[in-house]
């Protein structure tokens, strides 16, 4: 009989600590009171927001110089009529070669470096001045260079 009596109350403590866990606010008297919560509806999910945008550092526009080699020289007025010349004389240039470059010989300088194969940029090169007849032999001895800055070939 003893062990009937173990075995009620094991289970009458396994029920009430269900309960317990059930309704955690339930308690053995309890008397019905009045509620005086508001009831609550089920709150929706928020929105998200929406993040803003990450800001980026502003660049700052670096104004580069440009620098030339400490051994190349830019072209003289006479030697731009020089080059105006060659390119009016191989028919890529209309104008007269008055020494100052300025669109129109970029045009015709573009144009005769696309017909020689040479990269398009208007801008005289080495490479554009050997096709025009005008640079150096490959091979050949250093120039000599005048008082007023004209760069002569030896001989």
């Amino acid at each position: 009989m003893r062990i009937w009596t173990l075995v009620v109350a094991k289970a009458i403590l396994v029920s009430l600590f269900l309960v317990f866990l059930v309704q955690p606010n339930a308690s053995f008297a309890q008397s019905p009171k009045k509620s005086t919560k508001k009831s609550v509806t089920p709150a929706k999910p928020a929105a998200r927001k929406a993040k803003p945008a990450k800001k980026r550092p502003l660049r700052r526009t670096v104004r580069r110089r440009v620098v030339t080699p400490a051994n190349q020289r830019v072209p003289t007025k006479a030697r731009y009529a020089e080059i105006q010349q060659a390119l009016a004389d191989a028919g890529y240039f209309s104008g007269e070669a008055s020494g100052v470059w300025q669109q129109e010989s970029i045009e015709a300088m573009k144009a005769f470096q696309d017909s020689q194969g040479l990269d398009p940029t208007g801008k005289i090169d080495a490479r554009s001045l050997i096709k025009l007849g005008m640079g150096p032999a490959y091979g050949s001895s250093a120039t000599n260079e005048s008082k007023d800055g004209d760069v002569r070939e030896p001989g």
